[in-house]
């Protein structure tokens, strides 16, 4: 009997503290949505795991009070205490600030995460933005960027794609030159003097080159072609040089 008196006047109280609430009680501020969205999971469980926690203290559930979808593939929720007013924020993705600077701007912002994987994924696979941008929001309602930022976000990809490839080839080239070198069969340096009278050592290798092109027909009279060259090093197997070039024109007949 004494459990029971117990249990009954924390109900009661409990009842009292939400009768107490002054805060947001609607819970319909927000309509809902059929759209759907990117999500890192650790963000969804964080949330889940704090409004889970702030519910069972105040006893009431949060309430979606505001759905912030402005910025591309980035959703910002937010969800208030009817008892505290107190809010938390539900993000799909970090925000995170590159090194590289978009063109015509001043200096570098934080972008949403999912935006620059959308475009560096897009890039370093091949896909076409414009069909991806299609596929994603048209067939499977997901929001990203719009054009405008799309292309101002692409050459911040180039860029980083571009310096990393400078580095990852000043690497390899100074690896195959090492691993040359040091083999005892090495026959030596190419002795060599420029114009300028500056004379070079350069090291001698075995090379090994290959490439191939492709052509892709767009709306039958639009034409794309796009070919690769590589140069490996055959001692080491790592790749000293890529040349590609894409050429786009138009067919009149």
């Amino acid at each position: 009997m004494i459990c029971q008196e117990t249990q009954t006047s924390k109900s009661a109280l409990q009842n009292e503290e939400q009768n107490n609430c002054t805060g947001v009680h609607n819970s319909d501020m927000i309509a809902d949505t059929d759209d759907n969205c990117l999500m890192k999971i650790s963000n969804m469980e964080d949330f889940i795991r704090l409004s889970t926690a702030h519910a069972a203290k105040c006893g009431r559930a949060l309430v979606l009070i505001e759905r912030d979808r402005s910025q591309g593939a980035y959703v910002v929720e937010t969800w208030q205490c009817p008892c505290c007013n107190g809010e938390l924020k539900l993000t799909n993705c970090n925000k995170i600030k590159s090194k590289e600077v978009a063109r015509g701007a001043a200096y570098s912002r934080k972008q949403p995460d999912f935006n620059l994987r959308i475009l560096e994924g897009a890039e370093l696979s091949g896909v076409n933005v414009l069909k991806l941008q299609e596929f994603l929001s048209g067939q499977l309602g997901i929001k990203i960027a719009a054009d405008n930022n799309l292309r101002k976000q692409q050459t911040k990809v180039h860029e980083a794609v571009d310096n990393a490839y400078e580095t990852f080839k000043t690497e390899n080239r100074e690896k195959a030159v090492a691993d040359a070198r040091a083999s005892p069969d090495y026959v030596g340096d190419l002795k060599w003097t420029d114009d300028n009278g500056v004379e070079h050592s350069t090291c001698q290798a075995e090379l090994s080159g290959d490439g191939s092109g492709a052509t892709r027909i767009y709306e039958h009279k639009h034409r794309g072609h796009s070919s690769a060259y590589v140069v490996n090093d055959r001692r080491t197997g790592l790749p000293l040089d890529l040349i590609v070039s894409r050429v786009s024109h138009y067919v009149s007949r």
